[in-house]
């Protein structure tokens, strides 16, 4: 992988940082050009062309689909794995602001990020799907959450999104990734979820110890020979 992700991921433009990351981390090295002619927003054309060959880059657990109208003339274009969840745009802006909703409740909620840096985070999310080394815990104490993230020098990018919990946030190494999303109970005890990944074992050699510590908070670890 050529330079740090952290770095690149933070230095460059939204757009212009997509293609870097599907370049270093799946090997992808251009994005297709969209459909032409389209009224999709180009980075969206792209990405969507591109999972016509590439089907796990964008939609490995939820959905990157071609766009549809939806309430008050709000294109659809993102949809959560059990559609309970879903992101849309207004069309006729070239960079347009990102609305998300859950199915069951009235109303959108607008992103932080326009749909470019969305896009971007919809690469990271789905990567961390898709790794070939990854782990993830839920109701991490807030602690451990801490300590994690330090020893893999994972540091935050970007700004939160909504969902799974509001805030999630994403965050990068040299060589690896991390999706954080924070939990209150009805007790008002706070926690985090947790999901890192990378694309070699040795930026996560560290997580096995963290794991056996809170045995109980992790879910899943595919580590090489360490398996959770």
């Amino acid at each position: 992988m050529s330079g740090s992700l952290v770095q690149q991921l933070r230095r460059l433009p939204p757009a212009a940082a997509v293609g870097w990351f599907l370049n270093a981390w799946h090997g992808i090295p251009a994005l297709p050009p969209p459909a032409q002619p389209s009224p999709i927003p180009s980075l969206l054309g792209q990405l969507l062309a591109l999972g016509q060959t590439h089907p796990d880059v964008c939609s490995c657990q939820n959905r990157l689909i071609d766009p549809v109208e939806v309430d008050d003339d709000l294109l659809c274009f993102y949809v959560e794995d059990q559609s309970v969840y879903r992101w849309a745009y207004q069309p006729d802006e070239p960079d347009p602001v990102v609305v998300g909703q859950y199915l069951d409740e009235a109303g959108w909620v607008a992103e932080q990020q326009r749909l470019s840096g969305f896009l971007l985070q919809v690469c990271l999310f789905e990567a961390v799907f898709s790794a070939p080394y990854s782990a993830s815990a839920a109701w991490l104490p807030l602690a451990e959450l801490a300590a994690v993230l330090e020893l893999g020098r994972l540091r935050p990018l970007l700004t939160p999104w909504r969902w799974p919990e509001h805030p999630t946030l994403f965050h990068a190494a040299d060589d690896a990734i991390a999706v954080t999303s924070a939990r209150r109970g009805p007790d008002e005890k706070a926690g985090a979820d947790v999901m890192v990944a990378a694309q070699r074992l040795e930026p996560l050699a560290y997580l096995p110890d963290r794991i056996q510590l809170h045995a109980d908070r992790w879910e899943h670890a595919r580590l090489g020979s360490f398996i959770w």
